[in-house]
């Protein structure tokens, strides 16, 4: 494992990040720094880009994922453990609107019934 992962995990609890923030981070560099050719310390864009690429993934999780990713560099040239950084022109994955769900007549009933109302 890169020492700038476990800096950067140092780092966020001494900000006080919530505890599932910090291993979520932790787990996802983690992953990051096993699949990555030279891993994250020598990562470059377009290896980020394509571990991004992932098909399983939702929008969603690539836009989470990509948010830690950007955090992490971020943090590494701030504090001056790397040079450059690899994610800098990295382009945030797009996520649609969705709309909320409309809740199904019954569940509608269901949920009115305890204020004595018609569903």
């Amino acid at each position: 494992m890169s020492d700038l992962i476990e800096l950067h995990v140092v780092a966020l609890k001494a900000e006080a990040r919530s505890p599932d923030t910090v291993k979520d981070r932790e787990r996802l560099l983690r992953c990051m720094d096993r699949q990555l050719p030279e891993g994250v310390d020598h990562a470059l864009p377009c290896e980020l880009r394509a571990w991004l690429a992932n098909d399983d993934w939702s929008s969603k999780t690539k836009e989470t994922y990509w948010c830690h990713i950007v955090s992490f560099y971020r943090w590494c040239v701030k504090e001056r453990r790397l040079d450059w950084d690899p994610s800098e022109d990295l382009r945030r994955p797009h996520v649609g609107r969705r709309l909320p769900r409309a809740r199904s007549d019954p569940h509608l009933a269901h949920a009115l019934a305890p204020l004595g109302r018609p569903g």
